[in-house]
């Protein structure tokens, strides 16, 4: 566990003391997921976890384009039992803030 003063609340304080303990742990002992909320879907740590091999799984805003994405595949059909009442299907995403096409999975319930 980090701790920050009461002014680094955002979720940029935190990236680099992740980074520096992942980059000291051997690549079999890292964890097989960085998992993060919304604030870490952002460009910048993406590309930090690629340049890295490291996985990764945030969460997304509910942005338009996200939104679009969604109706579309939910005319589509194809979704999956993910558990829990939830339901999930693969697809590649490009934000407006993204150098490049991302795979996501949206998720409906």
């Amino acid at each position: 566990m980090e701790v920050e003063s009461g002014n680094h609340a955002p979720a940029k304080y935190g990236h680099a003391g992740l980074w520096r303990i992942l980059d000291e742990l051997p690549k079999e002992h890292r964890p097989q997921f960085v998992r993060g909320d919304l604030a870490y879907g952002e460009e910048g740590f993406l590309n930090q976890c690629e340049a890295r091999e490291q996985r990764y799984l945030f969460k997304l805003r509910q942005s338009p384009k996200v939104k679009e994405l969604i109706k579309m595949l939910e005319k589509n059909g194809g979704w999956v039992d993910a558990g829990q009442g939830f339901e999930g299907i693969e697809s590649m995403l490009k934000l407006k803030a993204w150098s490049r096409e991302r795979r996501v999975i949206p998720r409906h319930d």
